[in-house]
């Protein structure tokens, strides 16, 4: 992290990420899909003045459109949902740094010495997340009154046309867990339904995992 006003910086080390957030809006053009990650890191060097601008030749950034569920869709069982508005996929990795007797001691450390975990341990992979629709009191309400197991595919384009750049994420096993709706007069009924990602049953053809990603501009 470079601060140009205090001339000042700092370089976090031995970092591993420990969880992805992926937003996707779905209202015009301009709502582009972001994602936020989370790090956690072992150690820190401070820099200032003439060593604190360490990135001195900087990769040029993507020329890539970014994607938008605007111009994608999203099926839940096969069959495509109109009435969505937005949707968000979390995955956690619930990172840790345990402390070990003797380990070294940060490069930061100056008068008091602050000591390092031995490592940072990863957990288990928590997907989860919610996906926003108006209220029809069919379709996704329709499947989690009946249990909420459902498959999800959400596709995020550039734009509409068939040859499209896209970010594509699935999960074979979704459970709904709730539906929380919000009444406003005569207006829409929005709803938010959080869903967990299972590990579905082995089958031929399928990963045994939570979660799939592929991006086209990628393969």
């Amino acid at each position: 992290m470079y601060n140009p006003s205090s001339d000042t910086s700092e370089l976090y080390t031995e970092s591993r990420v420990t969880g992805v957030s992926i937003n996707l809006p779905a209202g015009d053009n301009a709502n582009y899909a972001d994602v936020s990650f989370d790090f956690l890191g072992r150690d820190k060097a401070f820099y200032s003045a003439a060593n604190a601008p360490y990135f001195q030749s900087v990769s040029a950034g993507t020329t890539s459109q970014p994607v938008t569920l605007q111009t994608g869709l999203l099926l839940v069982n096969g069959a495509i949902v109109g009435n969505i508005t937005g949707a968000k996929i979390d995955i956690k990795m619930d990172g840790s740094a345990k402390s070990a007797i003797g380990g070294a001691k940060s490069s930061a450390s100056t008068t008091n010495p602050v000591y390092l975990p031995s490592a940072i341990v990863l957990g288990s992979t928590v997907v989860s997340g919610s996906i926003n629709a108006l209220y029809d009191g069919t379709g996704l309400e329709a499947l989690f009154l009946a249990g909420g197991k459902v498959e999800l595919l959400l596709v995020a384009q550039v734009d509409g046309s068939g040859t499209s750049d896209a970010v594509v994420i699935y999960l074979k096993r979704a459970l709904l867990t709730s539906g929380d709706k919000t009444f406003q007069g005569k207006a829409d009924v929005p709803v938010t339904y959080t869903f967990s990602a299972e590990i579905p049953p082995a089958a031929p053809g399928y990963d045994t995992t939570t979660i799939r990603l592929q991006d086209t501009l990628g393969v």
